[in-house]
């Protein structure tokens, strides 16, 4: 079990190419969408179509994506040429930085940058 990990995540939408593009441009500008995947460093985003889920999140606090960073200024200073809706700003704590944004159907992602 301690070889366990996350590999992907799927994220389901309405709109999914929409909601990949975001990701995309936040994230990864350089790196191709290829069959409904963005490969990140590590791990990949995977985006599906479901009918089953509403445009927007009605609970968007439910299940919060964490973004792991190396830079969070660099990573910020990108981000804010993007229109996107920031619910927590940058901010210092215990183990870190951490700043929270709404993706393009409201999820939440934390961004994270670790000390050490």
């Amino acid at each position: 079990m301690s070889n366990a990990r996350v590999g992907s995540l799927v994220l389901g939408s309405t709109d999914p190419k929409r909601l990949a593009a975001w990701y995309q441009a936040a994230f990864a500008p350089e790196v191709e969408i290829t069959d409904s995947v963005l490969q990140l460093s590590t791990g990949a985003m995977v985006f599906e179509e479901r009918d089953d889920v509403a445009a927007q999140s009605a609970e968007p606090g439910r299940i919060i994506i964490n973004i792991q960073v190396d830079d969070m200024s660099v990573l910020v200073a990108h981000l804010e040429k993007l229109d996107l809706e920031w619910i927590r700003p940058v901010e210092e704590i215990p183990v870190g930085t951490i700043a929270t944004l709404k993706d393009a159907d409201g999820n939440f992602v934390n961004l994270l940058q670790l000390n050490g």
